[in-house]
Order: C-alpha cells, then structure tokens, then sequence
C-alpha cells in the first residue's frame, strides 16, 4: 500500500475512535488482501475496511455488510436453511480477531450482504 494511502488509513481509523469513542479491538490484513481495523461501540461493533482496490468496493451503497453474533454458528445454520438462507462457503472462517463468521448467499438474503458472528471465548 503507498505511504500516503497507509497514513490515510491511520487518520480514519484514529478520527473515528476519537469522535465517537470507540474502543479499537483489532484488525490488521484480512484473508482477501484487504486491510481491516474493528471497533466497539458499546454493544455495537463496527468493521472498517480499506480493500485493495477502492474500486471493488463500487458506489452503489455505503455499508457493506452486516453481521449477527450467536451462541454457535452452528446451531443455527439449520434454523436459518429452513427459511431458505444458503451460506458461501458452508463452513464458518475465522476473522483477524477471532471470530468465526459465516456468510449468507445473497441470492437467499434478499440481495443483502450479511453473515453469522460467533464472538471468541
């Protein structure tokens, strides 16, 4: 990443934890080459993420997905595929933080980008 698209970076991530005070929990690379900060916000947790082309990211939308924390990932998939939701892939990956999460196939979740949280121990 450029010097100045690093030092950009930084100065969001800084601004945002300062304005709203927020508690930043982690990040760093993710599995996609993308770079990712998380913060808590009370009981309220945000992803940031600097993909590695802004470009990927379109402009047809500001957030990009949403994520539901449980129990167990697990014992909910056949909850979730009895109201006809699939996931990509079928199993839980774990995130940069810990997090095993799980992604919902838009075709089955109205077009909406979201995915199963299940919060480390």
């Amino acid at each position: 990443m450029p010097a100045t698209g690093l030092k950009t970076w930084k100065g969001l991530s800084s601004g945002i934890f300062d304005k709203f005070d927020g508690s930043h929990i982690g990040g760093g690379p993710s599995r996609t080459g993308s770079r990712n900060a998380f913060v808590n916000f009370g009981q309220f947790q945000v992803e940031l993420i600097e993909p590695t082309d802004p470009n990927s990211m379109g402009t047809d939308h500001v957030m990009d997905h949403v994520g539901y924390a449980g129990g167990g990932i697990t014992s909910c998939i056949g909850e979730c595929e009895s109201h006809g939701l699939k996931f990509v892939p079928d199993t839980p990956n774990t995130n940069s933080i810990g997090q095993q999460v799980l992604y919902f196939e838009t075709d089955t979740s109205m077009g909406s980008r979201m995915h199963l949280t299940r919060l480390p121990d």
